[in-house]
């Protein structure tokens, strides 16, 4: 007589919250794509933190910041302190959960001088290339965007809330769908937006004010110039370098340090057990279809 096969685990993935199966480990992942400083964002990754502490069956958190960056949060903005208040994050709410139920915070995103020295060396090949189109400059321009955007868009696996590969009727998938503009459909995000915004240029103002000022100056400098056909140019070839670095250097490169942060603490979980990783909602279908292969 065959051995009864054991039901399908109902999936956890809910708006915003994807579900996806370590390849490697075998261990459950709730990618929680957060739009930083949103009060949505913070309260959906402490509910999905919380829920799992409660059932016994989280296993740790990562969290897509480093050694240096999380020190100087703590530092700045401790539980209980006023900016801690004003500065809500979605990333110390679910630290809060994890410490309180005894379980691993694991701080899983690159170094921020490894970044910026990745940064500097990515604009001046983007640079480069710009300044290279009968070299294939251009071409390979276009082709690294495209593959940064593919990576962000999740490839085009799965639509939302649909099913995928060998998904189940009725939702009980572990993979069944990638972060899709449904996930953003959500009342409580948009009314957080400006929340968000203020958090977000407030915490950048007080932790790299060096920074903050830099930007500032570099978009009054670009608002005083005249408007001109190599005004035009300059702005336009400022964007794509741009917009080649940020899906390079600070996307597609940092979702496979998370990736591989992530799947190390699926090693160490726990039988059982789930691990929650709270990530920019730009990372959650990279990192996924990162911890989807071996």
């Amino acid at each position: 007589m065959a051995a009864a096969r054991a039901p399908p685990r109902r999936s956890r993935r809910s708006q915003q919250v994807l579900s996806v199966t370590d390849s490697a480990t075998g261990c459950e992942v709730l990618l929680v794509a957060c739009m930083h400083f949103n009060p949505r964002s913070v309260e959906r990754a402490a509910s999905v933190t919380r829920g799992l502490a409660e059932e016994g069956a989280l296993g740790a958190v990562v969290l897509e910041t480093c050694p240096s960056r999380w020190r100087k949060v703590e530092a700045m903005q401790p539980p209980g302190s006023l900016l801690r208040g004003l500065l809500d994050n979605e990333m110390q709410a679910a630290a809060e959960e994890a410490e309180a139920a005894g379980r691993p915070v694991v701080l899983g995103d690159r170094r921020v001088e490894e970044l910026l020295r990745e940064v500097r060396s990515l604009a001046v090949t983007a640079a480069s290339d710009l300044a290279s189109p009968m070299a294939g400059g251009w071409q390979r321009t276009a082709q690294e965007i495209a593959r940064g955007l593919s990576q962000v868009a999740g490839a085009g696996r799965g639509r939302p809330g649909g099913r995928e590969d060998g998904g189940e009727k009725g939702g009980l998938s572990d993979d069944r769908a990638a972060l899709g503009v449904e996930d953003l459909l959500d009342v409580q995000l948009a009314l957080g937006v400006p929340v968000a915004v203020f958090r977000y240029v407030l915490s950048t103002a007080l932790k790299a004010p060096a920074f903050a000022a830099a930007v500032a100056a570099y978009f009054a400098l670009v608002g005083a110039l005249p408007d001109s056909p190599v005004s035009d140019a300059a702005g336009l070839a400022l964007d794509v370098l741009t917009l080649r670095v940020l899906l390079g250097a600070v996307l597609r490169d940092r979702d496979e340090v998370l990736a591989r942060s992530v799947r190390s603490a699926c090693g160490s979980a726990g039988r059982g057990r789930a691990v929650v990783a709270v990530l920019g909602a730009a990372h959650c279908n990279g990192v996924r279809l990162l911890l989807r292969e071996r």
